[in-house]
């Protein structure tokens, strides 16, 4: 439902589940801690046989940009053919975090 929010997603619950739509959970990163939960592609430097966290390293997403007029910044790679996690970052937040604004212009570049 849309309460005058311009910014707000809209879909028809009844048809569709909220994951099913998107093909994966969506996540709202709530502290910086958080972030430690984002994954990127790149190899960790401190254990090579995990992924860097988004505090590690930049990267470029499948999306990677800000939404909402610049107050969130969305970060989603597809892990799955249908989909994969999609992490929402309140931009203040992601403005503490030098790799994300990184990770916005590598995904930039990479997809044109």
């Amino acid at each position: 439902m849309n309460d005058g929010d311009s910014d707000a997603l809209e879909f028809d619950k009844d048809v569709i589940e909220f994951e099913e739509y998107f093909g994966g959970k969506i996540y709202l990163i709530e502290n910086y801690n958080e972030l430690e939960a984002i994954s990127t592609t790149e190899e960790s430097e401190s254990d090579p046989t995990l992924w860097a966290t988004i505090l590690e390293k930049a990267d470029a997403f499948d999306d990677c940009s800000y939404i909402c007029d610049g107050k969130y910044a969305i970060l989603y790679n597809a892990t799955t053919d249908s989909g994969g996690s999609t992490y929402l970052v309140p931009r203040k937040i992601a403005d503490l975090c030098g790799n994300i604004k990184e990770s916005v212009e590598k995904t930039r570049i990479a997809w044109g």
